[in-house]
């Protein structure tokens, strides 16, 4: 008798096991859900207006160089350039592509983003008072500029990634950052649609943080460049940064002549190391 009593006993604890189980799975749950909303809260994000920021600070160049500079680089949110002086500019160059590039709303930028040129802003997302995106610098003025978000957007934070573009008489510039906590598919979209603003145009470069952060990611974006006609830069002194072995960064050209491509090693600025590439344009790029 005192047998079966006991087993009673713990049959009757087995339902209060299971819903004090499932109530410790509800809050988990509860907590996975409703994190990237605690997240975007302590970090004060926001989506931000699909909408294009222009700064000119003087110059009114209109005339393409046959030979010209550009620095590609993900500075980080500029979140280290107040502790070292930057060694140089992004004026520097003819075209400065930045990503994780950012626009305080309160305040000045940095002392290095000051010099004149024109600059062209694309915001992905605002976070307390500045916005974040991708942007170029140029000391020639454009002609089409055009910005565009991811349609998907990476997980916990909500938030999109840009590319934008700018043309400049048959040359069309375009930097990117990529998708990168995402499935396969959501990166491969945001490549295509990148993809697809190289067509009609003799002279492009596409540059930027492509996050290929797997061989599946890294054999896509070199397949879909070759065969739209874009060849990758090699580097003299390749320390870009990788991950799982594959660089993220990259700058892939048309119709151009490669004179010269370095990476600058510089740890103190940016996760990031900036890629510094001269370009000659070709009598006949066929």
């Amino acid at each position: 008798m005192l047998l079966v009593n006991k087993r009673v006993s713990e049959l009757s604890l087995k339902p209060s096991k299971t819903v004090f189980c499932l109530g410790i799975i509800s809050i988990l749950l509860g907590l996975a859900l409703s994190s990237g909303t605690i997240i975007r809260w302590l970090y004060s994000i926001e989506n931000f207006n699909e909408e294009l920021i222009e700064v000119n600070t003087g110059v009114d160049k209109t005339v393409m160089p046959k030979r010209f500079s550009l620095i590609v680089w993900n500075i980080y949110k500029a979140q280290l350039f107040p502790q070292h002086p930057l060694p140089f500019s992004p004026y520097d160059y003819d075209f400065a592509l930045l990503q994780e590039d950012y626009f305080p709303l309160n305040e000045e930028r940095h002392q290095s983003f000051k010099r004149e040129g024109w600059n062209y802003f694309w915001p992905a997302f605002k976070m307390k008072d500045s916005l974040y995106g991708t942007s170029i610098f140029s000391k020639i003025r454009p002609g089409q500029i055009k910005g565009y978000n991811s349609l998907d957007r990476e997980p916990l934070v909500n938030t999109p990634k840009s590319f934008i573009s700018i043309d400049l008489e048959d040359l069309r510039l375009l930097n990117i950052h990529a998708l990168n906590f995402v499935g396969f598919e959501a990166w491969k979209k945001q490549i295509d649609h990148l993809l697809k603003q190289t067509q009609g145009k003799t002279y492009v470069i596409a540059a930027g943080d492509f996050n290929t952060s797997s061989k599946k990611r890294f054999d896509y974006l070199h397949l879909k460049m070759k065969e739209n006609g874009l060849s990758e830069v090699v580097f003299n002194n390749d320390s870009r940064v990788v991950f799982e072995d594959y660089p993220v960064d990259y700058v892939f050209a048309r119709g151009l002549t490669l004179r010269s491509a370095e990476v600058m090693n510089l740890p103190n600025f940016s996760d990031h190391n900036p890629m510094e590439v001269v370009f000659e344009i070709k009598e006949d790029p066929n």
